[in-house]
């Protein structure tokens, strides 16, 4: 990815194939002109780099040497250089065969996105970054795909009336509500609705779920509410889309403990979603409702629903929701008294939001054993507990300062277990 001068090119290549300044000289081409050209204290005019060009593709043939090189190759500026290496690198990121993750890498981004930047190639540099976001998104690194968007986001003041604007504004509240900094996701989402007032119903629809997304979050149920029925106002939604809006008034009516209209929905929705990763959305969060109710009955009977559906075959997607369905299996099972069954499902939801690498639900789960655990005083599974949270921050899945570890911690201080609580607050020391 090296950007070089004309005058260095020459002579690198002059150099690779053992090639002396006075074998390429001519009727117009001294051999003080060619150190000059070099040294860049001359410019290597379009007439003289054909004749240069030529002399070195006679060598090179002459010596059987697989090369040769066109005058425009040779006068390539250093600004088409930088975009032609950003196109060649964006390609790279997109098929994955260059790794973001290393910080050299990291940094010939960087000079390549600045250096476009003074060049004004804000399309090819959009891309880059895009690129680059796509690749962090995909992982689950939402910070540093958020780092790339936002990166997008200025850069789109230069590209107007391009449709990538859109989705690159919307993609940051995403990101955002992910990192947890709800505020500014709100403030994306209303600058996107105003910015692009005539999108499609779709993209209207995503801007909206972020909208309620974040203002949930934030505790605002007003605007919630509002994001929710703007959403289901939208005509031209498919099923899946209706349905999922469907979902999130459901679930704000749950909220503000409005259990039987949020039934209602569930039960309405349900069969246009059976046999969709959906369904397992609908059965965990009626599991949730059941129990808070303290509903024993139905609670038996959408568990038996939720262990028949999981048993069957034919749903797609298959992986998603399925950290939720088990999770929430786990709480109904502990609710029930039948804690072997707990620990099984508890096991499924760990493996379920690790391996799919969700790693906020992740947390949750975590929370949750930690509750029960240190409620148990059970020391094997307090042990177990603090092994995976180390290991979890030996992967940076999870922080000092995530609830999970300081939840353990409060804990292992009220059991007076010093052992642990050192040994864990060490552990972290440590890697941070």
């Amino acid at each position: 990815m090296e950007v070089v001068s004309v005058g260095k090119r020459l002579r690198n290549i002059r150099r690779q194939f053992g090639i002396r300044q006075d074998q390429i000289t001519g009727d117009l081409i001294t051999r003080n002109m060619i150190s000059m050209i070099e040294t860049e204290k001359a410019s290597l005019t379009p007439k003289v780099a054909k004749m240069v060009a030529e002399q070195i593709n006679r060598i090179c043939l002459e010596r059987s040497i697989n090369f040769s090189i066109s005058a425009e190759a040779l006068l390539e500026s250093e600004n088409v250089q930088v975009r032609n290496n950003t196109i060649k690198l964006t390609e790279e990121i997109i098929e994955g065969n260059f790794n973001l993750n290393d910080e050299r890498n990291k940094s010939v981004v960087l000079e390549l996105e600045n250096k476009l930047a003074i060049d004004g190639e804000y399309n090819v540099a959009f891309s880059l970054d895009e690129a680059c976001e796509n690749y962090f998104s995909e992982r689950n690194q939402y910070f540093e795909a958020y780092y790339y968007c936002k990166r997008s986001v200025d850069l789109s003041v230069h590209l107007i009336d391009d449709p990538r604007t859109f989705k690159a504004y919307n993609n940051i509240s995403f990101y955002l509500i992910h990192l947890e900094r709800y505020s500014e996701a709100l403030h994306y989402c209303n600058m996107t609705l105003e910015k692009f007032c005539m999108i499609a119903p779709e993209d209207h629809y995503k801007v909206l779920m972020n909208k309620n997304l974040a203002a949930s979050k934030l505790g605002d149920r007003k605007l919630s509410v509002e994001a929710i029925d703007a959403m289901l106002e939208i005509t031209g939604l498919s099923l899946y889309e209706r349905s999922k809006a469907l979902i999130s008034k459901a679930n704000s009516l749950a909220e503000d403990e409005n259990w039987q209209e949020a039934i209602k929905i569930y039960n309405k929705i349900y069969p246009d979603l059976k046999s969709t990763p959906q369904q397992f959305l609908i059965l965990s969060n009626l599991i949730d409702i059941y129990i808070s109710i303290e509903d024993l009955e139905n609670l038996q009977n959408i568990m038996d629903r939720s262990l028949a559906e999981l048993k069957s075959e034919g749903t797609s997607e298959p992986y998603r929701y399925l950290d939720k369905i088990f999770f929430k299996l786990a709480k109904g099972f502990l609710y029930l008294g039948k804690e072997e069954l707990y620990l099984e499902y508890w096991e499924k939801a760990y493996s379920a939001s690790y391996n799919e690498k969700l790693h906020r639900e992740l947390k949750t789960i975590l929370e949750f054993k930690i509750t029960y655990c240190c409620e148990k005083k059970n020391d094997r599974a307090i042990c177990e507990v603090g092994n995976l949270l180390k290991a979890l921050g030996e992967e940076r899945i999870v922080k000092r300062d995530d609830l999970c570890v300081w939840k353990f911690m409060s804990c292992l201080a009220e059991l007076k277990d010093v052992k642990n609580l050192v040994d864990l607050t060490t552990c972290f020391l440590h890697l941070n």
